[in-house]
């Protein structure tokens, strides 16, 4: 009978353990409100140690060993057996680190189920007064000057330290601060504005993006760095950090940021007549900045690389318990509808 070695024994108590907490909400919630901000604390305390991002290269590594464990393999003539254990010691390996270093966090519970708050159902003129406020704000905040943003990480750092516990996400610490991907125009290509790093707790961010979409994508990111999921989630709190910021730039990133989003809702729940009203009380000059927006990114995108990107993430998503895929960006308009008592 072959001896487990300790590696292989660790491993699969680890790998263990990822399957449990992925079967288990309280597992899972345990995880996520008690090891994983000790987990991200260190590795983004490590990864903060040098400027550029580590996880890129980590990821790079990851895909060159599986190849290099095929080659080896071969040249050493090696039983394919032999080779296909190593493989899977080392996917196994590649599983556990991405569960345990961040990708539980899918299978916590809710921000609903956190905060005891089911997320408010569709009413009509609930949705209507909801869009009214916004483009109320949307519309008032156009008018951006440099009103005295200082340095917008620490007022993100700020505002996620506020909240209370019952929200169950991290505590930030000052090292975290987002890296500029070296991938950034890779990431244009397939319609990404950043990611979340889960192998060492980095948020990387696209450097090609506008500077109107900073401080909404980078609370967005943050938002992961702190536990959360959930795309809608992260829009969220990432809206409702700029929309309670004093400055104005701020407001208006988190206002114009999420403004498809919102549209798409209007399009899909109102009347053809009631969505031409929505859109005709938005400035002009919004719509415009709106299109120059897209206009510009769509010049960088790549159908078929986004294709493949936006299958993939769907079914990634759906994998991890987020049941509408890659519309759970859409999904943010019922929790902002929602009064969460926070």
């Amino acid at each position: 009978m072959k001896r487990i070695r300790p590696f292989e024994a660790v491993l699969g108590l680890l790998l263990a353990f990822v399957l449990w907490c992925r079967a288990d909400r309280g597992m899972a919630d345990f995880y996520a409100t008690r090891m994983y901000p000790v987990i991200s604390c260190v590795m983004s305390r490590v990864s903060s140690l040098v400027p550029f991002s580590l996880e890129e290269f980590l990821v790079i590594a990851m895909a060159l060993v599986i190849i290099l464990i095929i080659v080896a393999g071969v040249r050493r003539k090696q039983r394919w057996h032999h080779v296909l254990w190593r493989e899977v010691k080392w996917l196994a390996l590649i599983f556990v680190w991405f569960y345990i270093g961040w990708g539980l966090n899918y299978s916590r519970s809710s921000i609903s189920q956190r905060l005891e708050t089911p997320v408010a159902r569709f009413d009509a003129d609930s949705f209507k007064a909801f869009l009214s406020d916004y483009t109320r704000k949307l519309n008032s905040s156009f008018d951006m000057k440099d009103d005295g943003t200082t340095d917008i990480e620490e007022e993100i750092r700020s505002f996620y330290s506020a909240l209370p516990s019952k929200a169950g996400l991290c505590k930030p610490h000052n090292w975290q601060t987002p890296k500029t991907a070296m991938a950034s125009g890779l990431f244009s290509k397939v319609g990404v504005s950043g990611s979340m790093g889960p192998f060492l707790s980095e948020s990387l961010l696209n450097g090609e993006m506008l500077a109107v979409e900073y401080p909404f994508t980078a609370s967005h990111e943050f938002a992961h760095l702190m536990g959360v999921s959930s795309e809608a989630e992260a829009n969220f709190w990432a809206y409702r950090f700029c929309d309670s910021s004093p400055y104005q730039v701020i407001r208006y990133s988190g206002y114009l940021s999420l403004l498809g989003n919102i549209m798409r809702n209007a399009h899909n729940l109102l009347s053809e007549e009631d969505y031409g009203q929505f859109i005709g009380s938005i400035r002009v000059e919004v719509l415009q900045e709106y299109n120059d927006k897209a206009e510009y990114w769509t010049g960088k995108y790549s159908r078929w690389l986004g294709d493949i990107q936006d299958a993939l993430y769907n079914a990634f998503l759906k994998g991890n318990g987020i049941k509408s895929g890659t519309k759970n960006y859409d999904e943010v308009v019922s929790l902002l509808m929602t009064d969460f008592p926070l």
